[in-house]
């Protein structure tokens, strides 16, 4: 249980891998310098107005990335100890080279073919990962954009508010001068 908690924490909430290049902002939250550039720049540029995706606290001017050299070093660490080359099958000690589809397990080539996954339908580990990844970023995309249509609409009501309520403090104002 530690070990995947460890792991969560190891990843980039906006990509969900674990950290590659990873930079801290100074809200103190961690993300891919990939992702997060890519992030800041579909925000309202016009205005300067920036944001930490996960906190969403703003910047005045565009956030310096900050590289973490500590998280650097042990996402490094985590990804070669977790890649495939060193992922067994704990029957027969093989490396798990397949994706078992009825089951939703990685397995290797003796299970696939003489063990309980024997039969089934099974792609190769690499294309089953592509697969799914590529089906987790086309459903998180829409998801993304509607969350950043939702944050440029209340920004824009912000700001109307508060062009509102500047505009009905300047003519209180003036209506008690000229009292």
């Amino acid at each position: 249980m530690a070990s995947a908690d460890i792991q969560q924490n190891l990843k980039c909430s906006i990509c969900l891998n674990i950290y590659t290049d990873p930079v801290t902002l100074n809200c103190g939250h961690n993300f891919c310098r990939e992702c997060i550039n890519t992030a800041m720049e579909t925000q309202d540029t016009e205005h300067r107005d920036y944001h930490c995706p996960q906190c969403r606290k703003r910047f005045r001017s565009r956030p310096k990335l900050n590289k973490n050299i500590d998280l650097c070093y042990i996402a490094e660490k985590l990804k070669s100890s977790t890649t495939l080359e060193n992922r067994k099958c704990p029957e027969h000690n093989r490396d798990l080279e397949f994706y078992c589809m009825e089951d939703c397990v990685c397995v290797c080539v003796l299970c696939r073919l003489d063990g309980q996954h024997k039969g089934h339908e099974a792609e190769k580990l690499e294309e089953a990962f592509q697969k799914k990844k590529n089906q987790l970023k086309d459903d998180v995309q829409p998801l993304i954009a509607e969350r950043e249509r939702r944050l440029i609409r209340e920004s824009r009501n912000c700001s109307n508010s508060r062009e509102t309520l500047q505009n009905t403090h300047m003519t209180c104002r003036s209506k008690s001068m000229a009292s």
